[in-house]
């Protein structure tokens, strides 16, 4: 899927906690987004939760605060250059979701290995942990590595992410 043009994008989109994003995922189709924290451990790239269920206009996410929505993921990327792309658009600000985010990540990504024994871990502007072997403790993380805002809206879409982790046990 191709970005839209939006109707207005300030030339520089200034983000701030709590801010609602409206995920086009079709004619009258959308999710909520919502930037939590911009986490400096991994790139100072944007760490946002995206909600279900879908919503049949913009004027419908913005009467409907995130506490009443469930969560899909959590993930990080760029929401200035995908709201510039036009893959969402800003809606308004509410109070963040109470969350311990954990992120997990490998060394080995997109390479032939199966099993790796390089991942790590760690919370959102906080220092990586190693754990060598995926373990149960850590299998349900979110993975951490950043994702353009196409692969964001595609995991939405499919649920599924778009390149290759060893061991993977979580999608």
């Amino acid at each position: 899927m191709q970005p839209r043009t939006l109707q207005s994008v300030s030339s520089r989109l200034r983000v701030k906690p709590g801010d609602l994003f409206a995920v086009r995922l079709g004619p009258d189709q959308y999710l909520a987004m919502q930037f939590i924290v911009r986490d400096r451990s991994q790139l100072s790239s944007d760490v946002v939760v995206i909600y279900s269920p879908r919503f049949t206009g913009v004027e419908d996410l913005r009467c409907q605060l995130p506490s009443d929505r469930s969560v899909l993921f959590y993930t990080h990327t760029s929401v200035a250059v995908g709201a510039k792309a036009g893959w969402w658009e800003h809606v308004g600000n509410a109070p963040l979701p109470n969350v311990d985010l954990v992120f997990r990540c490998t060394d080995d990504v997109a390479s032939e290995v199966t099993t790796s024994d390089r991942w790590y871990w760690w919370r959102a502007n906080g220092e990586y942990q190693s754990i060598g072997r995926l373990n149960d403790k850590y299998s349900g993380a979110e993975i951490g590595s950043v994702f353009g805002p196409p692969a964001v809206v595609e995991r939405i879409r499919t649920g599924q992410l778009t390149h290759r982790f060893p061991d993977e046990r979580s999608g």
